[in-house]
Order: C-alpha cells, then structure tokens, then sequence
C-alpha cells in the first residue's frame, strides 16, 4: 500500500503560479491548462503580486540603525541587536539578533567597525558624514 503525504493547498496553489511563470517565460505548451486549474481553485491567474517580506529593510537601513547604536559608544552585539529590535519593530527580537550579528560581521570585513573582546565599537566616527548622508 503506497503512502501519499497530503499538500497544503497553499502549496499546490504556489506551485501552480511557478508553473505559470516558467511556462510564460519558457514559451511552453500547457498555459491553458495551468490557469484552468487555478480558476477552479479561485485564483486570479491574470496578476499575482509578489509577496513582500515583512521583516525587510530598504537599502542599508540596518547599517545606519547599527552605526547609531555605536556612536553613542562601543556595546555589545547584545546591546545593539536591542538598539536594532527597539528601532525594527517589524523585526523580532530573534531576526533583529541574527540581522545585527550579519550586519556587524560585513561592516567589520569593510574596516566601519572593530571588535574587542565581546565589545563592538566604530572605528572612524564620521558623525558630519553620517549626518550629511541621512
């Protein structure tokens, strides 16, 4: 006896708009079919917005939150991510931990900030800089 795990109907539903896309973008056969099945499940196969993710933040956005954080004076990743979730709110604290910790290895490799011990600190304080770019 063959064991069948059942789909979300999201999932068939997602899976259903790529094949969409792919066949639209490939030029294949099978366009008809694939919106007559998404017709008799109640989508619109005409126009489907890309989901957006919540948690994003328009270009560079956490970086400048992370150097606000440390002109203030050298902190702890901790401290920061706390600086971040509190300046985030779309974030959850969890987000905004792994977020800050990515955002202060990459501005680390750059030479913006150094790290002594468990403490985070900048290493040029261009606060007029900074100030003139927001």
């Amino acid at each position: 006896m063959a064991y069948y795990r059942k789909y979300k109907e999201e999932t068939v539903t997602r899976t259903l708009h790529y094949m969409r896309a792919q066949i639209i973008r490939e030029g294949l056969d099978g366009l008809e079919h694939v919106e007559a099945l998404l017709g008799l499940r109640g989508e619109n196969s005409q126009h489907v917005p890309k989901p957006q993710p919540k948690n994003r933040f328009k270009a560079s956005r956490l970086k400048w939150i992370v150097m606000d954080a440390l002109r203030e004076g050298p902190k702890r990743g901790r401290d920061v991510a706390g600086y971040v979730a509190e300046r985030a709110p779309q974030l959850t604290s969890e987000d905004a931990y792994k977020r800050t910790y990515m955002c202060l290895s990459r501005m680390k490799r750059a030479g913006t900030v150094g790290r002594d011990g468990m403490v985070w600190k900048l290493i040029v304080d261009n606060s007029d800089v900074v100030s003139r770019l927001r």
